[in-house]
């Protein structure tokens, strides 16, 4: 997986985030899946990583840039980790579709998610709505 490259996918992609691409921070890390982030840099999974296609490389990155830009680690509040993390990951999915990325194997597309806030997504999948 080559980090540049990815950058330069993303900010032809995203072009008006192509400051916050430049800065943002890749770290790799074996205790995370295949990415994560804090709010602030995007921690990934070299092994997994080396072994995926470019395009899925770049979809993982761009999910996590998004969640970044929506600062989905700092709007948690007192929600379930687990619960609030797949429900960021399907509405920011819904969006990187609509995007025209190719979603990754393994990557579940929620119906409805594409109409929701994180916020609205997390009580429906915990049953509130």
């Amino acid at each position: 997986m080559d980090l540049q490259e990815i950058r330069e996918d993303l900010t032809e992609r995203f072009p008006q985030w192509g400051e916050r691409i430049r800065m943002l921070r890749f770290e790799p890390s074996s205790s995370v899946a295949i990415a994560d982030n804090d709010g602030v840099a995007v921690y990934y999974n070299e092994e997994v990583m080396r072994r995926r296609k470019r395009e899925d490389c770049t979809y993982f990155m761009a999910r996590q840039l998004l969640h970044i830009q929506l600062a989905h680690a700092h709007r948690r509040g007192e929600r379930t980790r687990k619960t609030w993390n797949s429900a960021c990951d399907a509405v920011v999915d819904a969006m990187l579709r609509e995007e025209g990325f190719q979603i990754p194997e393994g990557v579940f597309l929620r119906k409805g998610a594409d109409h929701l806030s994180a916020e609205k997504m997390y009580d429906v999948l915990i049953g509130q709505d």
